[in-house]
């Protein structure tokens, strides 16, 4: 509709020529093709989880292996009662079997000495009375057996060698 105030966009008018070009950038100065519901560019979106979840890690170390907990009790149906205070109270930074200091693991590896929650005898559940934080590699090795079990087979394979 050509009336009265109708001005002829300029082909190098900002509004006219973004909706053609195939890139945007962001306010970070990121090129991206499009933003996500936010927003924010992918590249942004991601730096601020992983800056959210890097925080989260170091005020709350034991969190993420809580949730795991929960999401496999869930899954077996087996009974929990673990919750936030008992993982901040029991939760020491170490192996409660061995005292090796907890690593966080990466892309790249080093999931051997990561914490995981361990269950004593595996057949009563996740409850507070019968679970512990020792290392991934530990926990795998002890599978769904139990202590005596694990000593047996570290010992075998110590004297073995």
């Amino acid at each position: 509709m050509k009336g009265e105030g109708y001005v002829e966009p300029s082909p190098f008018s900002l509004t006219i020529a973004l909706p053609m070009l195939k890139h945007r950038i962001c306010r970070n100065g990121h090129t991206v093709d499009k933003m996500d519901y936010r927003g924010k560019c992918f590249k942004c979106s991601a730096e601020q989880s992983k800056r959210s979840r890097d925080k989260l890690t170091k005020l709350s170390p034991w969190y993420a292996c809580l949730e795991r907990a929960r999401l496999r009790a869930k899954k077996k149906e087996l009974p929990c009662d673990l919750d936030c205070d008992w993982a901040r109270a029991r939760y020491t930074g170490k192996c409660e079997l061995t005292g090796i200091v907890f690593k966080r693991a990466n892309r790249k590896g080093g999931r051997c000495f990561s914490p995981s929650i361990d269950r004593i005898y595996p057949h009563l559940g996740y409850v507070k009375s019968n679970c512990r934080f020792i290392l991934h590699g530990l926990n795998a090795l002890k599978g769904s057996g139990t202590d005596n079990d694990m000593i047996f087979i570290a010992s075998r394979l110590v004297n073995h060698r």
